[in-house]
C-alpha cells in the first residue's frame, strides 16, 4: 500500500518535471507556427 503510494508521487513528480521541460519546447513550437500562418494570412487572430 505505502509502496503504491509512494510511486504515484513519484509518477507525478516524473509529470511535472516533463512538463516544466516541454511547455517552454512547445510554446516556442507554438510561436514558429503562428509566424508561419501569419506570413500566409496577415490578419489572422489567434486565441489561446
Amino acid at each position: 500500500m505505502y509502496y503504491k503510494k509512494t510511486n504515484r508521487i513519484l509518477i507525478l513528480v516524473i509529470l511535472a518535471m516533463l512538463f516544466q521541460i516541454i511547455a517552454p519546447v512547445a510554446e516556442s513550437i507554438k510561436e514558429r507556427m503562428d509566424r508561419w500562418t501569419n506570413r500566409e494570412t496577415s490578419n489572422t487572430v489567434t486565441i489561446v
